[in-house]
């Protein structure tokens, strides 16, 4: 019996020790990497948003539409903005709409789709992702968010 205690102890340290830091955010540069392997256009806009809370402001572009990357001063500029951006996608709600949420440790993903858009604000630490994006789009967004990680 004690050998079975003090196993289930030294299992739970185990996870406590290694899993639970969290997902780890990419890095401007990874963004830049991932998205110019995947055929996108990087364009880097940081110098506008100096002294506003972001280190780095990249836009990825291809077809009609864009994938907007934030890595933001701290973690609390990451979630502000995230909650920001989740409240104005949230009053262009209407019938017909199908909305996702989950926030779980340092990410938070929030999904609004009907048939004309899509919009996606998704945070891990302090980066955050927003896309508003045609309809049309959103099988191939969450195609790449999902090699990104986001």
């Amino acid at each position: 019996m004690k050998k079975i205690l003090l196993f289930l102890i030294s299992i739970a340290l185990l996870f406590t020790i290694t899993g639970c830091k969290g997902k780890k955010p990419l890095t401007a540069e990874g963004f830049k990497n991932k998205m110019s392997q995947e055929g996108y256009q990087i364009q880097d806009i940081s110098e506008k948003y100096v002294g506003k809370g972001a280190k780095a402001v990249l836009i990825a572009k291809k077809d009609e539409y864009q994938i907007e990357f934030f890595v933001t001063e701290n973690k609390d500029y990451a979630v502000g903005s995230y909650n920001l951006n989740k409240e104005k996608f949230e009053k262009t709600k209407g019938n017909n709409m199908i909305e996702t949420q989950k926030s779980v440790g340092n990410v938070s993903k929030y999904t609004l789709k009907s048939n004309s858009t899509y919009k996606v604000v998704s945070r891990i630490g302090d980066t955050f992702i927003y896309v508003n994006a045609p309809g049309a789009k959103t099988e191939e967004i969450n195609e790449v968010l999902k090699k990104l990680g986001y």
